[in-house]
Parts: C-alpha cells; structure tokens; sequence
C-alpha cells in the first residue's frame, strides 16, 4: 500500500490486542468510545518522550485471537511522524510555492478530454467533448477564494483553502484525524496541497464581469471555458413541486409551499448513532447530522435551497434516508 493510500484509510483495530511503548501501556480508543464513531488511531508521542531521545525506542504489540474468530484478515501498522503546521503558515506555503500552472493544468485537461475509454471511477462529467468543473466550495456551497486542490486527486475541483483549515478540530482532548478532501476524503496533507493557477484565473474573470454567482464551467481542450448554463428558476420551482411561467422574459413564480416531512430538523432532537456508514438509524434527523453528512454534497449540487425544500429532497431522493426511522411527528410546519 502507497503511504498517501494507508494515511488515508481508516483505522480498525485487532478485536483484542495490546501495545507496549517503553514499557508503558497504550489505551486503544474503539469506535463508539467517548463519541466516537470509528477506532482511532494512538498517540504514543509522550511515551517516546518520557523514555529519553537518547536511548532506543521499543513498541511491543500482542494480538489475541479468540476460538473461532475469523482468520486471514490481514492487518497493517505503523508509526506515522505528525508535522503540526499553523493555519498561516500553510496558507503561505500554498501561496507561495505550492501551485499548479494554468498550462499544466489545461494540458492534463486536453489529455482527459482525448481518451476514449473513462474509467468508471475517475468521477469526470464529460458534456459535448468539454470537462464540467464546478465551483462551489464543498463545505460552504459558495465560490472559493484560496481554491486548492490535491495534487494526487484526480477530481478537478477544488476547495476554499481558508474554510478547510477553519473546520479541522482543534479540541486537543482528542486525536486530529488524517486531513481529508472534502468530497472524495483523499489524503490532503498540507504539503500535498496546491493553488490551481488556471481556477484562479478564471475566478478573477468572473469577479471581473460580475459572475461571481456561476456554479460551473464547460472547458474545452484549448483551455477556453464558458459558464456551464443553469435551469430556468421557473424549471427549478417545477421541480420543488411549485409553479411558475414565463411572462416577457421575466420569471413569475408563486410562492413555494412548505414541504412536509416526518423527520425533525429542530436543534434539541434526538438520535441514536448505529451504523456503520456513520448515518443515524434510529431517532430524530439532528442539525448536526445533516450538516455533517448531507448538506455539503446536496448545496454543491443544487445551490443554497431553503432548508424545507431541502428536507422535502432527502426524503425522496437520498438512498441512505430509507433506513432511517421517521419522527413520531412532523416538525416543519411549527417553523
């Protein structure tokens, strides 16, 4: 396994197992201790510590396995050395030398666009022999400022470099998971990050025109892009259940009712976290939760929608709402 693949994989401990770091024992955080919603890694930098820089380093490990549990699952560790950066100085970094040119980029574009046969996973929309790239941060749903990508991923888009540092945790009770992209949770090290120079370019245009408000461009292989056009606003209220017409080229289109849905999106619910994917089975829809897992991939998609047409969409049309049990009562109409 490639060290960008291991960082990013998550970790699952042995069902018994035990770690000795000079002579001192590791406590194993599992999945569903103090919060948790997987096994976490361990930090053995005090142990190292405390046994002195000039003496030899011993990690003893004991996996246990009980009758009749499984066998052949193979499993890997690691020690892994943590840089801790500040927020400014990886901002500096990606600024200042770390940065993909516009010719590079258009280059690698003009290749994709060439091939005859996409892989299936490689998550590239082709529309008319041209490349879609959107420009909404994952995590904000607006156009990115700092936009900076992976250097290894192959997604074209990007990511607000500011928003990204601002929402890793900070809480120093617990251990800092391994930086993920926002949509594909690849390994987004800060030294692997970069300033895509031809995005920037094209964000400068469109702030120079006042398009600022544009979600997406077509780029065809000589780099030339244009904005990516979107449903009228009549077609986007047909859609929410709600009509609209076109009059003289002016949209006119009523008020859209209030979707009704049994889950309960109030702050104070309460829900249980079961499964394994990380997505509550039981209990109430909490803010928390749609904000973590939901909201950005559907904002990306479809703008900043009003919260009830957005709970109206996940309870048609998300896959991973169908196991989830509904509130005794809807909720949205007491808003």
């Amino acid at each position: 396994m490639k060290p960008t693949g291991f960082i990013a994989t998550d970790t699952e401990w042995p069902p018994t197992i035990l770690i000795d770091m000079n002579d001192s024992a590791i406590i194993i955080q599992r999945k569903g201790s103090y919060g948790h919603s997987r096994d976490q890694p361990v930090d053995i930098t005090p142990h190292v510590f405390s046994y002195g820089p000039a003496k030899k380093n011993s990690l003893a490990i004991t996996v246990l396995n009980a009758p009749g549990a499984r066998n052949g699952i193979p499993y890997s560790i690691a020690i892994e050395v943590v840089e801790v950066f500040q927020h400014q100085q990886i901002v500096d970094m990606c600024l200042k030398t770390q940065r993909i040119t516009a010719k590079d980029v258009i280059e690698d574009i003009r290749l994709k666009l060439s091939e005859r046969n996409v892989d299936e996973d490689d998550d590239v929309a082709l529309v008319s022999a041209k490349l879609t790239i959107a420009l909404r941060d994952p995590l904000t749903a607006s156009i990115f400022t700092t936009l900076v990508r992976d250097v290894q991923c192959r997604h074209r888009e990007c990511f607000d470099l500011e928003t990204f540092l601002m929402s890793r945790s900070n809480k120093q009770e617990f251990t800092c998971m391994p930086d993920a992209w926002p949509l594909c949770s690849g390994d987004t090290r800060p030294r692997l990050l970069r300033v895509d120079e031809f995005l920037v370019s094209v964000r400068e245009k469109l702030e120079e025109d006042g398009d600022l408000e544009v979600k997406a461009i077509l780029v065809a292989e000589d780099g030339s892009w244009t904005a990516k056009p979107e449903a009228l606003p009549a077609e986007r209220s047909k859609s929410w259940g709600s009509s609209g017409s076109l009059a003289g080229g002016v949209v006119e289109a009523s008020p859209r009712p209030a979707v009704k849905s049994d889950f309960n999106v109030r702050d104070g619910s309460v829900g249980s976290m079961c499964s394994q994917n990380g997505f509550e089975m039981t209990g109430s829809i909490t803010p928390t939760l749609l904000a973590k897992h939901h909201l950005p991939k559907i904002l990306l998609n479809n703008g900043p929608l009003d919260i009830r047409h957005i709970i109206g969409y996940l309870t048609i049309s998300i896959p991973e709402f169908s196991s989830i049990q509904p509130a005794n009562q809807p909720r949205l109409d007491d808003w």
